[in-house]
């Protein structure tokens, strides 16, 4: 990985993680474009890693309050700490069942284009009234160790300003927008896979 390569890599990371437009499609499609290949899964893992840093710097505090009220019993930190833990029982269910499958599947560009069209649709049915929306408050090895530092730490000055943009588009009730843009890398992608062929 040379060090142009992990900035771009720290960038695609950081912007689209918090985003609903899948930042692991993302890092498989410009893999793809810029011939970078992982022969096991540090690089992304470290990335990943970095962009936790991102949600711990943004909503740390938060966190922390909710741990201590659920070890005090407070029923508003008991009720948020069980919807996070609900929250991830899909993904889970998902991962454990369909592992095999979706590793099978996981590099196909065809695959990839697909999921961008859906995800595509799945944002545009959120168009409609806002209604109301729990916001959390705010309360404001590879190919070289340099490049690997560099795109953790793109990844993570990034993913901070990622959840900020998302936070004001959540607030605004405007999810929608992003369907275009997933339309359009799903496209791109498509024909770009039908290219190689």
């Amino acid at each position: 990985m040379t060090l142009w390569q992990g900035v771009v890599l720290g960038l695609v990371q950081g912007l689209t993680e918090f985003l609903p437009i899948s930042s692991s499609g993302h890092l498989v499609l410009v893999e793809a474009l810029t011939g970078v290949h992982f022969t096991d899964v540090t690089v992304e893992v470290s990335l990943h890693v970095a962009t936790l840093g991102s949600v711990l710097v943004m909503f740390g505090g938060r966190l922390w309050a909710i741990a201590r009220g659920v070890l005090r019993r407070d029923p508003g930190s008991l009720r948020y700490a069980l919807l996070l833990v609900v929250a991830t029982i899909p993904a889970g269910l998902i991962g454990t069942l369909l592992h095999h499958q979706i590793e099978q599947q996981f590099h196909s560009l065809i695959w990839l284009a697909a999921q961008f069209l859906v995800t595509g649709l799945i944002l545009w049915w959120t168009r409609g009234p806002r209604g109301d929306r729990a916001l959390p408050s705010l309360s404001a090895a590879t190919g070289g160790a340099v490049p690997w530092a560099v795109s953790c730490v793109v990844a993570f000055a990034s993913g901070v300003w990622s959840i900020r943009f998302l936070m004001a588009l959540l607030r605004q009730g405007r999810l929608y927008a992003f369907a275009p843009y997933c339309w359009a890398v799903g496209l791109f992608t498509l024909v770009y896979a039908l290219w190689l062929v």
